[in-house]
This record gives structure tokens, sequence and C-alpha cells, in this order.
């Protein structure tokens, strides 16, 4: 079994809170950042299952044990993964994209792998190719793997058609118990059926009822037709 070599303390920089604050000053748009304790396994986990990197960042994660991490959280889920490079006395460093955990782990979508870079440790240089190289990859990945997860919530028209055919989206029948909402062109149109048919847009002695409203003379002192048939004043 390979062992896995430990960073050495030297090639950790202590400067790592600094570099996070200053790299978050120089992404576009706003972006927060924190150190991770690689040696809690909690931390060690998530990033193993969302680190987004089939190259050097997963190399350096699997293959060398890394005591901590810098983490930048950006804007539209955005998380990127910062480690010092192995074997770079510090001088160097690698960021990788993490996928954010509501798509899930890095292995279920592993074939839109935006990858990582390294960087100088120097945060104008670094910042500058993250901005050129990293983040332009990152965001083309989020958006295919956010039309992947809403294509497969969404169902299809044949799978609409199955769900009319079998009944799944008909509207709830009314309570016969709540009383019928009708137009009043459907009042109307009821009232003048009532003598010839029972059948209305509510009960018959309802639609009756209403039918003599519509029909009643308009009251004294109004022109005919100032109101609009079935509305009360």
């Amino acid at each position: 079994m390979t062992s896995r070599s430990q960073v050495p303390k030297a090639a950790v920089p202590h400067r790592l809170a600094y570099l996070l604050e200053a790299l978050a000053l120089r992404l576009p748009g706003a972006w927060d950042h924190q150190v991770v304790d690689l040696t809690a396994r909690g931390p060690r986990d998530d990033v193993g299952e969302r680190l987004w990197d089939l190259g050097i960042a997963q190399w350096a994660v699997e293959v060398f044990v890394h005591p901590s991490a810098g983490r930048l959280l950006g804007p539209d889920r955005q998380e990127l993964l910062v480690l010092t490079a192995p074997r770079s006395s510090g001088r160097s460093i690698i960021v990788a994209p993490l996928i954010p955990a509501v798509f899930g782990t890095a292995y279920e979508h592993d074939d839109l792998t935006p990858f990582g870079i390294t960087a100088p440790a120097e945060p104008t240089r670094a910042a500058a190719l993250i901005k050129r190289r990293l983040l332009p990859r990152y965001a083309d990945a989020l958006a295919a793997v956010t039309s992947r997860e809403i294509a497969a919530y969404t169902p299809t028209l044949q799978e609409l058609a199955g769900d009319l055919s079998a009944g799944a989206l008909a509207l709830p029948a009314r309570d016969p118990a709540e009383p019928a909402l009708c137009s009043p062109l459907a009042v109307e149109r009821a009232a003048a059926a009532s003598s010839r048919s029972s059948v209305g847009c509510g009960p018959p002695s309802e639609t009756a009822h209403l039918g003599a409203q519509v029909h009643s003379p308009p009251d004294e002192g109004h022109a005919h037709g100032s109101q609009r048939p079935g509305r009360s004043r």
C-alpha cells in the first residue's frame, strides 16, 4: 500500500489567512474566505467528495497529507480550495474548484470537471490566473451541471401525456356543498335554458333565482343598458 507523504511544515505558509483574504479582495464579485483544518475527518472527507479535479489537485490531496487548506466562497455557489503545492517550499499554491454540495459529489459529474490550476503564492498574480484560467471553466461547468439537474427533474412531453391519460393532472372535483361560481353570461344562459332543462351553472333553484335577477327591469332613474347584465350596483 502506498503511504501518503506529509507536507513539511515549512512548506505550509504561515500567512495562509492573509493570502486568502488578499485573493478574496481581488476576485470578481463578493468572496469570503476561511482556513479549513484537514486533520479533522469531516472537512477532509468533504474535500475528498467535492474536489472537482482530475489532475494536480487530486494528486496533491491523495498523495500528500495537508494539515490545513484555504477555502474561498464566492457568488453563485462557487467554492475554491487553496492548497500549498507540494515540494514548492510554500512558493506555489494549487487552486481547484469544489462542486456545490447540492449537486452531490464530484464523482457523479466528473465528465464536466473544470480542473484546478497552480499559481504563485502571491495574491495579485494568483488572482489574475484564477480569473483568466479557472473561473470561466468553473462557470461553464456549473451551468452545465445545473442544466443537467433541471433536465433530470423536468417531465418530458411524453411523460406529461401519460399523466394526462392516467388522470394524474386532472382538476379536483368541486365539493357539491360549495356554491357554484358563475359568470354573468353563464347565469343568463342558464336562466334562458331553465324552462327546458334543470342543468345549469348551479342548482336548479339557484339558477332560476339568479336568472330572474338578470332579467329584472332596471331601477327607476337609470337608463337601460347603463349596467352590464348580471352586475349589481
